[in-house]
């Protein structure tokens, strides 16, 4: 069923987690649309109070046949209604388009986001959410091909990164901005970026690909205190991380 818009959930209160562990969610979604689609969506985004929520950049390299070029749309919100909103807009009212070049990059806050990338740079971890994701999508080739292509590394976390500031004792998370899970996206944005999730072609794709991304992420976490898992990096090491200051104030 295709999600149905609610532009007061919008406007009203930002106090609200999307899930049990997760605060808030932010997508990037890659493609192309003409320049009027383009000026339609963000008066749409304008007209329901989203503007503070809402970026776009230029991504060069798709090559997505339309008018305006190639596109790289933000968003990020507390509530799963305003995200699946903007996606439904986007493709159904703006002829919004994919193709095989483009992704769909989901990034999450957790309550506790210290604790969040510690967990999330256990190899074992990041094992069991690509063990889910191959079942989930088992069979589906344009899912399974973005593991291991080169937006999105099947290795996640770089073992020579890892090892070499746990050597020189610096308390750097490594850049691994394309990584499965990127953990650098914390030192940027905030928060842990997946990106596994390939070109999107339809609101109905994109809406259900998100709920599910955030649900197992949720879960996954959830069950952190009963997983023996082998986190590289410690608590110390992120807080410690000056690059980070500030970041989430």
């Amino acid at each position: 069923m295709m999600a149905t818009y609610k532009p007061a959930a919008a406007r009203g209160g930002e106090s609200a987690s999307i899930s049990r562990h997760i605060v808030s969610v932010g997508f990037e979604l890659e493609g192309g649309m003409d320049r009027e689609e383009l000026l339609r969506l963000e008066r749409f985004v304008d007209d329901n109070g989203l503007g503070s929520y809402y970026a776009r950049d230029v991504e060069s390299g798709l090559c997505v046949k339309k008018f305006h070029g190639d596109l790289e749309l933000k968003l990020h919100s507390r509530k799963m209604e305003v995200l699946a909103g903007f996606l439904d807009y986007a493709y159904n009212e703006c002829g919004f388009e994919t193709n095989f070049n483009c992704g769909f990059h989901v990034h999450m806050r957790f309550e506790d986001m210290p604790g969040a990338v510690v967990f999330f740079s256990s190899p074992s971890v990041v094992a069991q959410f690509k063990r889910d994701y191959s079942e989930r999508f088992d069979g589906n080739e344009k899912y399974l091909a973005r593991l291991g292509s080169v937006h999105c590394r099947n290795d996640n976390v770089d073992t020579e990164l890892f090892g070499r500031i746990l050597r020189d004792g610096r308390h750097r998370i490594p850049y691994n901005k394309n990584s499965v899970i990127a953990l650098d996206a914390y030192k940027r944005r905030g928060n842990v970026e997946f990106r596994v999730l390939p070109n999107q072609t339809s609101s109905e794709e994109a809406i259900e690909s998100l709920g599910w991304i955030i649900e197992t992420a949720d879960r996954i976490y959830g069950a952190r205190g009963g997983v023996a898992h082998d986190s590289v990096l410690t608590r110390e090491m992120v807080e410690r991380d000056r690059s980070l200051t500030g970041m989430l104030r």
